[in-house]
């Protein structure tokens, strides 16, 4: 018996059908794929911006205004330049039109595989720290203190030297006390560049002169000057390789010398700091302070009063060892242009300058996607923080 082998296939009804139940099948899952990767896709952006405002605020916290004003915290995370904040145009990034309230714009701000524009606010209203004057210290490059050691003193050893002389000369036993406070003295601090070796050394010179009358051996009255070695110290080397500023503060601190002849000669930078000599009591050291005026004198290269030195001078040489109250009247600070030409310039009278100085500020980051001017259509992300140090 033969059988009858049937090899149709399916209908195209049963195709129809099953494509049919296949697409209602297949459709919700795609539909999930699709949704799943745009949501893993949102997901992964939102973190690289998070990470972004993060980043940004972290090393914004870490500057004061005026430091991130100049965007340098920012190198190697975007780049800084003009930019638009909804709509309009700002030149610089203090130019907010609002006092205390400062914007920084930053384009192509790199995090993880995403790109953003970032405008950082910054906004120091209502934060009353903010108007207290605190110091703002320098880096402490080179320190030189006078030695107050009887052996090592270059005032004691000066005035011990014209004793000396004066004994000799008078017959009289003179002390070095008599000289003291009473001999003519210019210290000269100087920076020298040695362009051969690249050595920058910073070195001081006391100079000293005494004017001193006896009576000779005729009983006739004698006038003399009296000099004495120069006292020479270098207290400040280092190599410049010119990756970096070699100087950046140098400190002197002395002993007034209180004569009506005193000159102190700076060439090039310096901190002048005068101490406490412990050879006199409060009451002589009030004294000799109320008549302290020391010659205060900066020679530096230069076309005159319209350039303005190169070093920031701070000293207390104005103000009172011992009440603390500013001098007066002021001591006269001459800054030398040249041989003979000069104008009086001014100094800080402390030794650090003191003033209000906007470093708490509230810090918010809003991000943009890239290219599309900052404007709100391209807002991402907006993150609030605040710096509290």
């Amino acid at each position: 018996m033969k059988h009858k082998r049937t090899n149709g296939g399916f209908s195209l009804i049963e195709l129809i059908v099953g494509v049919a139940i296949m697409g209602v099948i297949v459709a919700p899952l795609l539909h999930a794929f699709v949704t799943s990767a745009q949501i893993s896709a949102k997901s992964k952006r939102m973190h690289d911006a998070t990470m972004a405002a993060q980043n940004l605020v972290e090393v914004t916290s870490g500057s004061s205004v005026d430091l991130a004003l100049t965007g340098i915290p920012f190198l190697g995370i975007g780049s800084f330049q003009t930019y638009r904040l909804n709509g309009t145009v700002f030149e610089t990034a203090a130019d907010s039109g609002v006092a205390g309230v400062h914007y920084l714009g930053l384009e192509n701000v790199a995090s993880g595989t995403s790109r953003f524009d970032a405008m950082i606010t910054l906004d120091t209203r209502g934060i009353a720290a903010n108007d207290k004057p605190i110091a703002r210290y320098t880096p402490m490059d080179g320190v030189y203190i006078q030695p107050q050691e009887d052996d090592r003193n270059p005032d004691l050893l000066a005035a011990t030297d014209f004793a000396d002389q004066a004994t000799i000369l008078s017959g009289e036993d003179i002390q070095p006390s008599d000289f003291l406070y009473d001999m003519s003295r210019v210290i000269e601090i100087t920076v020298d560049q040695d362009e051969v070796q690249n050595l920058i050394s910073v070195s001081t010179r006391y100079t000293y002169r005494a004017d001193y009358t006896y009576l000779n051996d005729l009983g006739e009255r004698q006038n003399v000057s009296l000099t004495t070695a120069d006292f020479e110290t270098n207290f400040f080397s280092v190599i410049e390789d010119g990756t970096e500023e070699v100087i950046q503060s140098i400190y002197f601190f002395y002993f007034p010398c209180y004569s009506n002849d005193e000159t102190i000669a700076i060439y090039n930078w310096d901190n002048v700091a005068k101490q406490k000599s412990p050879r006199l009591n409060p009451t002589q050291l009030q004294t000799k302070e109320e008549n302290y005026r020391p010659g205060l004198r900066l020679y530096e290269t230069g076309a005159g009063p319209s350039e303005q030195p190169c070093i920031s001078l701070y000293t207390n040489l104005a103000i009172n060892l011992v009440s603390h109250l500013k001098i007066s009247p002021d001591i006269p600070y001459r800054v030398y242009k040249g041989p003979y030409r000069y104008y009086y310039g001014t100094f800080s009278d402390q030794l650090v300058a003191t003033e209000p100085l906007e470093r708490l500020y509230q810090i918010s980051v809003d991000l943009y996607r890239p290219g599309e001017d900052f404007t709100p259509e391209a807002h991402v992300l907006h993150f609030d923080a605040t710096k509290t140090d």
